[in-house]
């Protein structure tokens, strides 16, 4: 019975010890309904129409519809003021990330749309005080689809614009977001969570091993 505590115990504590710190760190998402579920709310369009939906849906039971019936793309977005969150925002080498991540789909499998993300200088997204634009990969899959952005916050940022795009091409204009966050980050914390993932494991399988040694010499001793 004591060596069987023994392994168990050793065992436990070896799991405990190899939890990888980047996956333990707590964020949340400064988007509201990035989910949908309280309709479009929160969200604004800039071209085309958004719309709700609960017939195309990534998790949940609610997604949008953003469509543009005209010879243009359309893009939709929310605006967040950070200003007052940045003084307490982590940083990693002297600078501050943000991460934007989404799923996305295109109802025809031709129409290409993205994630974007919009540093503004002022707390109110104004586009007259814009300090920077960026686009995901993209994609134009007819099957969810993840996107995600991680990007260093400009000097002088107050607000942040997130959005979703609809780009210029022939066919139906439709495509679907669903589940959308954003949070703070930094490149280290998201460059080594595979590492230190991987190495969680290494980490059992070695402190595993050396328990089994530590209870085979026991048993020698005690033969």
């Amino acid at each position: 019975m004591k060596r069987r505590w023994l392994v168990c115990s050793v065992v436990l504590l070896s799991l405990v010890l190899a939890l990888p710190a980047s996956t333990q760190t707590p964020t949340y998402s400064v988007l509201q309904n990035g989910d949908f579920e309280l309709d479009i709310d929160g969200w604004m369009v800039h071209a085309g129409s958004l719309q709700h939906t609960s017939d195309t849906t990534h998790g949940g039971s609610a997604g949008a519809a953003l469509v543009w019936p005209w010879d243009w793309g359309a893009s939709a977005e929310q605006c967040v003021d950070i200003s007052e969150e940045l003084a307490t925002w982590p940083e990693d080498g002297g600078l501050k990330y943000i991460t934007y991540n989404g799923y996305l789909l295109s109802a025809d499998g031709i129409s290409p749309m993205w994630l974007f993300t919009t540093f503004y200088g002022n707390t109110s997204c104004g586009s007259g005080d814009q300090i920077g634009f960026y686009v995901s990969s993209g994609t134009t899959s007819n099957n969810w689809t993840f996107q995600t952005q991680t990007l260093a916050i400009p000097e002088g940022t107050q607000s942040i614009g997130f959005g979703f795009w609809n780009g210029l091409v022939e066919g139906t204009g439709v495509i679907y977001a669903d589940d959308l966050t954003a949070f703070s980050s930094t490149t280290t914390a998201v460059q080594s969570r595979g590492i230190a993932a991987r190495n969680s494991l290494w980490a059992v399988g070695l402190v595993g091993v050396a328990a089994v040694v530590v209870v085979l010499e026991r048993r020698k001793k005690a033969g």
